[in-house]
């Protein structure tokens, strides 16, 4: 929505504004914003990864981290994950897993589009995984 909805929004206004305020030529201004409209879609995606990345390295050099990447113990039963660590508890429905991706390396449980539960799969054989994917409803 912000790469494509926003730039059309915005457009709208720098018409509007450079054919009534400066009184040029519509044509111009329909130049101008085509041209504001194409460069936002093409630049946003990395406008957007600068902005994510500078905002994770700030949480990152706040201060003590442990309670987001510290070591972690996942319980699944019938309805429930249910992740303990040091500092936090968490319970998590199963029905508000929406997706799951399986790499080499880990698994990641997909909540929401921000949230997600990272397994790392250095210690799982196979078999393990197999098993852990079904416990998850997902196979």
């Amino acid at each position: 929505m912000l790469r494509y909805v926003m730039p059309v929004l915005f457009s709208i206004p720098i018409y509007a504004i450079g054919t009534s305020l400066f009184k040029q030529p519509s044509g111009y201004w329909i130049v101008i914003d085509i041209l504001f409209v194409v460069v936002w879609i093409i630049s946003y995606p990395k406008q957007y990864k600068k902005l994510v990345k500078r905002q994770t390295q700030k949480i990152l050099q706040e201060g003590d981290n442990s309670s987001i990447f510290g070591k972690k113990t996942m319980l699944i039963d019938e309805n429930n994950m249910k992740v303990f660590s040091e500092f936090t508890s968490e319970t998590i429905s199963k029905k508000s897993i929406k997706t799951i991706r399986v790499y080499d390396d880990m698994i990641l449980v997909y909540l929401s589009g921000f949230t997600a539960q990272i397994i790392p799969t250095r210690y799982l054989n196979d078999e393990s995984k197999k098993c852990l994917i079904k416990e998850l409803d997902i196979l």
